[in-house]
Formats: C-alpha cells, sequence, structure tokens
C-alpha cells in the first residue's frame, strides 16, 4: 500500500448508525498542497447516492502536514460536520479522533 499525500482526504459513511464502514478518498479539486480542499462537486453527488444506499454521512478524515495543532478552519469544519451527523443520525453519541504523526527518528 502506498503512502496517502498530505493534504487530501474523504467521507466517513455508516449503514448503521454509530458504525463507520464506509469511506470514499478524496484527492481534492486543486494543486495547493497546503490545504485539504475537497471536489465538492463529486462529494455532493455521492452523498446522494449514499442516501439512496442509506448510508449516512459520519464525517471527513484529511491528512495534515507535520503539524501538532488543527487550523481555525478544521475546527470550524468538525463543528459543522458534529452538528450534521446528530441532526441526520440518531446515536446517542459520536467521536472525534486527531491523530498525530509519531516522529521515530
Amino acid at each position: 500500500m502506498s503512502a496517502v499525500e498530505i493534504e487530501t482526504g474523504g467521507l466517513l459513511g455508516s449503514s448503521k448508525c454509530g458504525l463507520i464502514d464506509t469511506f470514499h478518498f478524496d484527492e481534492g479539486r486543486c494543486c495547493n498542497t497546503k490545504e485539504y480542499n475537497p471536489d465538492i462537486d463529486m462529494l455532493n453527488g455521492l452523498l446522494i447516492n449514499w442516501n439512496l444506499s442509506q448510508i449516512a454521512f459520519m464525517g471527513i478524515i484529511h491528512s495534515h502536514w507535520d503539524k501538532e495543532e488543527l487550523s481555525a478552519k478544521d475546527i470550524y469544519m468538525a463543528k459543522v460536520a458534529v452538528d450534521y451527523i446528530l441532526k441526520m443520525c440518531p446515536c446517542n453519541s459520536i467521536e472525534l479522533l486527531v491523530f498525530n504523526k509519531i516522529d521515530n527518528t
């Protein structure tokens, strides 16, 4: 398996509320390697297909440059995603995971 490029991402989905069992990789919509810019048109089309297939949107995941803190944009988008998920899925709770690269050198 090859390494994933930085500042790429994808959508997380669930066919059973609370269990993420679907993922769609998104390379983004432009060549800016310093920021993840989702391909909104493609992802919106995907969400329509997921809805027809009864797959619930559960969040967005993306990779970062080697940095310790989330950007203000990342925090805002996480809040938007969490609010949407809680409205659309009758889950009692959700988890928000943030992983940092571990430097083994």
